[in-house]
């Protein structure tokens, strides 16, 4: 074989396939408390080390890693959480996303070459060994308290900002469907004084939703309303708000939960959806395309565009139809009913 000068480097084929190792690694540091050391103190190779009780190869691994993507910088021996390390990897700040690692380390088998080329030839979800991840949920206290937690890690970077981007003024009760830990609910209503909300989620899912409320200054205006949003009615509200429920669900399962919607607010009443889109033309980003095999995997469901999501709105009544980028990679479709 003759050997010619490429067209294009390789780098995008080595990020590619090293990031094989690269994800695992950071559940690995996480688990082993790196990001918990780092944030009481910066640290020396050794000393970061003996406190994770590895030696001294993988140790300066998982931590130059860690520095590769941004969770920390290293000068010379010393390593210490970047700015975003601490935002997102310490358990005292409030955008803590360890529940979420915690989650993927735990049902790492969901995740494995295995498990994701059985789920996309099946066509059908295999997380926990069961086609409706939600029903598991409801059946087992523990998946549920693992996700319920997850999902908050999620949630945190993104419930403050969203309500910060409609004018919800006139608006009295927001239904929060299929609210889990009730981070949205939470941050609607610290934006808005005047409003209140209903946390309407599976039975076992509203009781793990209590501690999340025990002290927060907006729990006198929230209600827990145990339910099935598939088969149970919505109760009386104003406002409607789907937070990564829409991308768990097929297209006709949308539609219907649309048009339930669309039957049970009030004239003016709003619908908001908050997701990961794809592009209008699906070319990415990555992270929508990447989730939608992570639904493939765990759910019915899958990354939806913009121009999916206002199809669906606009033929379950819905007019007024925008769309919003929020925080991160996530955005806003909203519409009012006619």
């Amino acid at each position: 074989m003759t050997l010619t000068s490429p067209h294009h480097d390789d780098v995008a084929v080595y990020d590619l396939t090293l990031g094989l190792f690269a994800c695992p690694a950071m559940l690995i540091a996480h688990r082993a408390g790196l990001f918990r050391r780092l944030g009481e103190s910066p640290s020396t190779l050794k000393e970061l080390g003996a406190a994770l009780g590895l030696a001294r190869r993988p140790t300066e691994a998982l931590a130059n890693t860690a520095a590769a993507l941004g969770f920390v910088r290293r000068d010379a021996d010393r390593y210490a959480l970047t700015a975003l390390g601490a935002d997102l990897l310490v358990e005292r700040s409030p955008t803590y996303f360890g529940a979420f690692l915690d989650l993927m380390y735990e049902a790492s088998e969901t995740f494995s070459l295995k498990s994701l080329e059985a789920a996309i030839r099946d066509d059908a979800a295999h997380a926990y060994g069961s086609p409706d991840v939600f029903q598991s949920h409801e059946q087992q206290l523990a998946l549920a308290q693992r996700f319920t937690r997850a999902m908050e890690s999620v949630s945190a970077a993104h419930a403050p900002v969203w309500p910060t981007q409609l004018d919800l003024s006139r608006h009295r009760v927001m239904l929060d469907i299929g609210a889990g830990s009730g981070a949205h609910t939470r941050g609607a209503l610290s934006a808005w004084p005047a409003l209140r909300a209903i946390v309407f989620d599976l039975p076992g899912v509203c009781e793990l939703s209590r501690p999340y409320f025990e002290t927060s200054p907006v729990r006198e205006r929230v209600t827990l309303h145990p339910a099935d949003m598939r088969n149970d009615p919505f109760p009386d509200a104003d406002l409607h708000f789907y937070s990564n429920v829409f991308h768990a669900c097929p297209r006709e399962k949308n539609a219907l939960l649309a048009r339930k919607s669309s039957d049970a607010l009030p004239p003016g009443g709003r619908i908001v959806l908050h997701e990961v889109l794809y592009r209008d033309d699906k070319s990415g980003p990555l992270a929508a395309a990447a989730s939608s095999l992570m639904m493939i995997s765990w759910t019915e469901g899958e990354q939806y565009s913009s121009r999916e999501l206002t199809e669906i709105l606009a033929n379950a009544g819905f007019s007024s139809l925008e769309t919003i980028p929020s925080a991160g990679y996530y955005s806003l479709v909203t519409g009012v009913k006619r």
